[in-house]
């Protein structure tokens, strides 16, 4: 549905790294509606990720952490990250690994687009697994975010917007989806 979009579109990043990457891959497609869609949306698949590889190897079950708040420029704003908090809430056992359960809620963040006079204020939530041991240690196993935003554009009402999503690590021995017997 976007014109002159990749059937296998892929790129690599190293660290914080990951917007300036997506944004080179991207770059082609961002006049399109759809393109912008798919690049905000990759973002927030990298957001978990982000979180996980902030963690500091001394925390244990019971941490509560809050991050200082955080001006992100993007391609189209300025996204203001306002203190996120983490609570490392508990080791489960999933499929024989130990999994650490997190949970994440940021609220007050405000992401301007000043080209469009407009404002979008935004609270959400994030919740996921990370295993412990194995060869996706550190990597995001499973995750959901539900994200409440309003927007606020030059004299028009407010706009209210209220998403979630969800996420599953696929492996040979892991599958999710509509038709996962047939690989989908």
């Amino acid at each position: 549905m976007i014109p002159d979009f990749p059937e296998s579109l892929s790129y690599s990043y190293t660290g914080e790294d990951f917007i300036e990457a997506l944004n080179q891959a991207f770059t082609p497609y961002l006049t399109h509606p759809l393109g912008i869609f798919l690049h905000y949306k990759m973002m927030d698949v990298h957001s978990f990720q982000s979180v996980v590889d902030d963690i500091d190897s001394s925390e244990s079950p019971g941490s509560v952490v809050i991050r200082p708040s955080e001006d992100i420029e993007v391609e189209h704003g300025v996204f203001h990250n306002h203190q996120p908090v983490r609570l490392y809430q508990r080791v489960d056992l999933l499929g024989g690994v130990p999994h650490a359960y997190f949970k994440v809620q940021t609220m007050g963040n405000v992401f301007r687009v000043p080209q469009q006079n407009m404002e979008l204020h935004t609270n959400y939530q994030l919740t996921f697994h990370v295993p412990l041991e194995g060869e996706t240690a550190g990597l995001v196993s499973s995750g959901e975010q539900q994200e409440l935003g309003y927007t606020v554009s030059g004299q028009e009402p407010v706009t209210a917007i209220q998403r979630q999503y969800s996420l599953i690590m696929q492996s040979e021995r892991s599958r999710s989806g509509l038709d996962w017997a047939a690989g989908g």
